[in-house]
């Protein structure tokens, strides 16, 4: 089995701001299994004061469809979302993503259509800010025959899941001072979510996360936390520690 337990990011980024929106650039290389180049094109335009919409591109993406292929996965997709603010503290989005999913070693496995609407409530705005999530989504994949790759070499179980059947289900995440994570932040600040996941098989699933920012020169930014992760579409668990570091000039 491999044992991959860690991965190196090492990414630029632009960012264009406009009057009711901005363009975003961003171009990385990753160090994992397999190595690759990334790059990602986001679009952000302000419709009007309530409503807004956002148009992303991506190649050689992470992928967070299973535990497996967060670790020896990709992706690339088109995401388009529009959002609506019915209040200042309560917030309605929905997401539509179109994926072609990929190992490391460049075997396709799959193609994806995701649906997802979530309804975001601000319980208290300044930090140590509180906001509750409500998601329902559904995603449907078309599978592709695939040869034996380097994926099949982290299979834990005989049934060990790589990509997920068709599903519906429903999400909360409880957040507690993720204003922290802005990038604005400038004192060691802590935040954490807890997300409990229910699919349409009555299967239970769960994702906690806690961590730590700060900037640490004048122009830079730290994010380090953990997350631990048992999804309720297979048998995987995962648990993991990230650090992402950013340099602005």
């Amino acid at each position: 089995k491999l044992n991959p337990n860690l991965q190196k990011t090492a990414s630029l980024g632009i960012n264009v701001l406009q009057d009711r929106g901005y363009y975003r650039f961003k171009m990385g290389y990753k160090k994992a299994l397999k190595n690759y180049i990334q790059f990602n094109i986001s679009y952000n335009q302000r419709l009007n004061k309530k409503t807004s919409i956002d148009l992303e591109i991506a190649k050689n993406n992470n992928s967070k469809e299973s535990e497996l292929l967060e670790v020896v996965g990709k992706k690339n997709y088109i995401k388009a979302k529009l959002s609506y603010n019915f209040l200042a503290s309560l917030k309605g989005t929905t997401t539509i993503e179109y994926a072609k999913i990929y190992t490391q070693d460049e075997l396709k496995l799959a193609s994806k259509i995701k649906i997802e609407a979530t309804i975001s409530k601000i319980i208290r705005s300044k930090y140590p800010n509180l906001q509750i999530d409500a998601q329902i989504s559904y995603t449907t994949y078309n599978r592709k025959n695939r040869e034996i790759g380097i994926i099949d070499r982290m299979l834990l179980y005989p049934d060990s899941s790589i990509i997920g059947k068709d599903i519906c289900g429903g999400a909360v995440t409880l957040k507690y001072g993720d204003v922290a994570t802005l990038e604005e932040t400038r004192k060691l600040k802590l935040y954490a979510d807890f997300t409990t996941m229910l699919n349409c098989r009555k299967k239970l699933g769960y994702r906690f996360r806690i961590g730590v920012t700060k900037k640490v020169l004048k122009n830079d930014f730290l994010n380090l936390y953990m997350r631990l992760d048992k999804t309720n579409n297979n048998k995987e668990n995962s648990k993991k520690l990230h650090l992402d570091y950013k340099l602005y000039y």
